[in-house]
């Protein structure tokens, strides 16, 4: 995965071999859905006890929606974009 997200940031950044960006997409996509993918959401169902488990799982999701959306609207509004996906793409 880390591979395929340094890819993608080299090819923003240097704006050339983009005919691998959508290979390189593919890829990310599929390594993602095999490892870190479902993780989350199995991780929160175990951690909360029953009597507030579909609390917890809901206090969960829209969290992680609200800080997606934050993301999308904080890199779309940017005239750094490339600076901003190498750093964002390279660090942990």
């Amino acid at each position: 995965m880390a591979g395929t997200l340094a890819g993608i940031a080299a090819i923003f950044y240097t704006h050339t071999h983009r005919e691998l960006l959508v290979w390189l997409l593919i890829s990310y996509c599929a390594s993602f859905s095999f490892s870190l993918g479902a993780v989350i959401w199995v991780y929160m169902s175990e951690v909360f006890p029953n009597g507030v488990r579909s609390k917890g799982q809901s206090l969960g999701s829209i969290t992680h929606w609200i800080v997606n959306a934050i993301n999308r609207l904080h890199f779309l509004q940017s005239p750094l974009i490339p600076q901003l996906l190498l750093l964002y793409f390279l660090l942990p």
